[in-house]
């Protein structure tokens, strides 16, 4: 078997696809690509935690995460960790593919695989303008074009790099919606897979490699359909309804066939985010505990006697009722006081129960960016409804299932385009996807717990995209959500690069 496979991740974003292959033998991450300063920061860190973490000098890591007041700043780790930070800059790439050096790109890849023959490249560009909802969103824009929007040609970058340096394996990563995306009335996928197969062709450059693609979801045909291609992350024991196509492409002379990836065990929400403190919320005004307590228990207690007969008339309303009341007794008694930070430590798992096996790191004791983002009084109030709607009916309510008194104050509320405004992630069953929206507001991504009537922390997304808990997202909040929402999760990473080592591990 190969010592290491040099792995070259483009679009690299925070790094989910590039940790997957980094923490399967015999990859190694030799280049990650990416244009997003933030992200391109997360990454350098994680380089430097990898080396650190090999060299026994994990404590420089840990210490860092203590500076700081809590909030580490990347600097501060470049600063502890000189050598590694050296090589770490060697190993991310902040660079705008399109936009930036192709000679500089290629010259840099180039050095990562020094003169490897086995060697990967992964990636998947910005998939914004193929998803279902950038294409509805696009459909708003006055005057907007597809066919001049540079985000659906952005491919093009990843052909480019296949044209001129033919590596032997290739894994391209995107959105389902791509399968529906056209552009001038041709179907964007068609003419991605016949771009892929012959990207010298497709770049102006004539003969050069061709290549087989090969789908991953099932035992393929000698030609796979466009749904052969796509990969549900719930059937393979993650904790999310992820649905995201994945395509391997094998160089024609290198004719041996990844393989099919195996379905798994089912994971839920609650299972994912064992051993983690529970949180109040923030007010997004004059924010303290005591102001949060009262706001909560004022508002329910309101809720319950205002609106007794709308609960009484739905599915299970009785029971609603009396969950609602039970509710508002426990936060009174015992609610969460901590609305968490962005490096907390804990003894042992908070809630008793152990984490997931894939979510412990190396770091014991901390856990980072679990900090809870501020909503306003009348936000939580509909949390908490819904959370214990879902706790009792098993599904998260639809918007005109909440009583009026805490109906949102929108002109088009009824017009059922936003029936689903407010969505709990349910305790058992996998999460709906985790998306960047989370960086705007947090109504798609309802905790289930009716106690702490909140919207999921960067670490609770993050857990449930697989991240392992000692990976650290830099930057705002705002762009900690963002990257983990974009990230390709680490265990399907993994799960790819286990069934793509059959075409090199020889």
């Amino acid at each position: 078997m190969a010592a290491d496979i040099p792995v070259i991740d483009l679009f690299a974003g925070a790094g989910g696809l590039g940790e997957g292959f980094a923490e399967t033998a015999p990859y190694r991450l030799a280049l990650s690509v990416e244009m997003n300063a933030a992200a391109c920061d997360t990454l350098r860190i994680r380089s430097i935690y990898r080396r650190l973490r090999d060299a026994g000098e994990i404590d420089v890591y840990r210490q860092w995460l203590l500076s700081a007041d809590g909030r580490p700043v990347p600097a501060g780790l470049f600063e502890r960790a000189p050598a590694a930070a050296r090589d770490a800059d060697q190993e991310v790439l902040c660079h705008q593919l399109g936009k930036d050096s192709d000679e500089e790109l290629i010259g840099r890849i180039h050095g990562a695989i020094n003169g490897r023959d086995s060697w990967v490249l992964v990636g998947g560009p910005p998939c914004q303008a193929y998803s279902v909802i950038g294409r509805s969103r696009n459909k708003g824009i006055a005057d907007y074009r597809p066919e001049q929007d540079e985000r659906n040609f952005l491919y093009q970058e990843y052909l480019k790099i296949l044209a001129e340096l033919a590596p032997p394996v290739f894994v391209m990563e995107n959105v389902k919606g791509m399968l529906s995306a056209r552009v001038n009335g041709s179907n964007v996928f068609e003419q991605i897979v016949r771009d892929l197969e012959a990207p010298a062709q497709a770049t102006g450059r004539g003969d050069g490699p061709r290549y087989q693609l090969h789908a991953l979801s099932r035992a393929e045909a000698l030609f796979p359909a466009a749904g052969d291609f796509v990969v549900r992350a719930e059937d393979h024991g993650l904790p999310q309804a992820r649905h995201r196509v994945i395509i391997v492409g094998v160089r024609a002379d290198v004719g041996v066939r990844p393989a099919i990836l195996e379905r798994g065990g089912s994971m839920g929400v609650q299972k994912a985010l064992r051993g983690l403190p529970r949180l109040r919320s923030r007010l997004s005004r004059e924010d303290s505990f005591e102001a949060w307590h009262q706001s909560v228990v004022a508002g329910l207690g309101e809720l319950v006697r205002r609106e007794a007969g709308h609960l009484r008339g739905l599915p299970k309303g009785e029971e609603l009722l009396s969950q609602l009341r039970k509710i508002r007794g426990e936060i009174r008694k015992d609610p969460p006081k901590d609305h968490g930070a962005d490096v907390m430590e804990i003894s042992g798992a908070a809630d008793g129960e152990p984490a997931p096996d894939w979510a412990v790191g190396v770091v014991d004791g901390l856990v980072l960016q679990h900090q809870s983002r501020s909503h306003m009084p009348s936000d939580l109030i509909r949390y908490v409804y819904a959370a214990t709607f879902a706790k009792v009916i098993e599904r998260s309510p639809k918007l005109h299932e909440f009583p009026e008194s805490i109906q949102p104050a929108h002109k088009n509320r009824s017009s059922g385009h936003f029936s689903d405004r407010f969505r709990v992630q349910l305790r058992y069953g996998p999460s709906t996807t985790i998306t960047s929206h989370m960086s705007k507001d947090g109504h798609y991504y309802i905790h289930f717990d009716p106690v702490q009537c909140r919207s999921l922390t960067v670490r609770e997304a993050a857990r449930l995209q697989t991240f392992p808990d000692d990976y650290f997202f830099a930057g705002n909040r705002t762009e900690q959500y963002r990257q983990v929402g974009n990230a390709v999760p680490p265990i399907l990473g993994r799960l790819v690069a286990e069934a793509v080592c059959p075409t090199l591990c020889k």
